[in-house]
């Protein structure tokens, strides 16, 4: 992170900013009987221009944003 912090670039974040992943990431929360749950999406897109069947095929997929939520995801899987 210092090596990152000391390449110069646009301004930082105000004070009143609260970012959990340093700003790279946008965290989807809902709120649960459970608790609040905490996510990520990663998107992947296949494109090629030879084979139209993966032209425009994308895959979007939430992964767990914190421990809380990884175990609960894995126990409400587990009951289903």
């Amino acid at each position: 992170m210092k090596e990152l912090e000391s390449y110069p670039c646009g301004k930082k974040p105000s004070e009143g900013y609260k970012s959990e992943y340093g700003g790279l990431i946008v965290s989807l929360k809902l709120k649960a009987d459970t608790g609040t749950l905490s996510f990520f999406t990663t998107t992947t897109v296949f494109g090629t221009d030879v084979d139209i069947t993966f032209s425009e095929l994308v895959i979007e997929s939430f992964m767990p944003g914190d421990a809380f939520t990884a175990e609960t995801v894995r126990r409400l899987a587990e009951g289903a």
